[in-house]
């Protein structure tokens, strides 16, 4: 919020100097400095906020630190099904994603979370591709809770009712 407040006031400040050093002269400066790849390497996450994480908020589960992606990230983009991750991230809501090739047996305890959150979760189940792989770091199935801004709430290969219920009752979300 601060870097915000700082381009704002540079952007909007009426005072003649900064006004003529801002359409003058620092469009050349930006030009100059986005013409090398390591600027550009640095700016872009920046300027953009895809840089921008929440490892240490409260809607992170600390947990299950061997991914690639932690909790906290954003989740990344990838295609599957020839579609983008996020085309299916549409619904402002928690969506838990089951990354997986197996059929082993956790439809009871996701239909358990289903039925206990109707309203706050949507699902959706992913195949381990070996893109999926290299995103994440791991490649036996695994599960993703996505906070309804994107960011990843919970990633684990362990899933249960009361460890859903813990977090949606420590956040706020209680059912």
């Amino acid at each position: 919020m601060q870097t915000t407040d700082c381009v704002f006031d540079f952007c909007a400040n009426p005072d003649p100097a900064i006004a003529y050093f801002r359409t003058h002269i620092f469009p050349h400066l930006a030009g100059f400095a986005l013409s090398f790849d390591a600027v550009k390497n640095f700016a872009f996450p920046l300027i953009s906020q895809i840089g921008v994480n929440y490892h240490h908020s409260a809607l992170s589960e600390k947990a299950d630190s061997h991914f690639a992606v932690k909790a906290g990230d954003r989740m990344p983009y990838f295609r599957f099904e020839n579609k983008s991750i996020y085309d299916v991230l549409r619904q402002p809501k928690f969506h838990w994603i089951t990354f997986t090739n197996e059929q082993k047996d956790i439809s009871a305890t996701l239909d358990e979370i289903e039925n206990f959150y109707p309203d706050l979760i949507d699902f959706q189940t992913v195949s381990l591709t070996p893109k999926i792989t290299d995103i994440f770091g791991v490649d036996e199935p695994f599960y993703v809770l996505l906070r309804p801004d994107n960011y990843i709430a919970i990633i684990t290969q362990k899933i249960s009712l009361s460890n859903m219920r813990e977090y949606f009752n420590r956040i706020g979300c209680g059912g």
